[in-house]
């Protein structure tokens, strides 16, 4: 997941993230998630969750399923 959301952002770019954000919600998730891989402390915390709780992960999978639905 993480080599897919570096990739994203390679080909995306991040845009600032304001309230008023234009680009749409799976924009702004995207940024989300382009600034949350670059924090090891994140990536660890998500780690933690994604293995430990079946719920939170099936909910991981749907949105990583989504976001790379959009992206294509």
């Amino acid at each position: 997941m993480l080599t897919a959301v570096a990739e994203w952002e390679e080909k995306m770019g991040t845009i600032p993230l304001k309230v008023e954000e234009t680009e749409g919600r799976m924009r702004r998730i995207l940024n989300g998630c382009f600034f949350g891989a670059k924090e090891p402390a994140i990536v660890l915390a998500l780690r933690t969750v994604y293995v430990d709780f079946t719920a939170l992960r099936m909910a991981g999978d749907l949105i990583f399923k989504l976001l790379k639905k959009f992206m294509k």
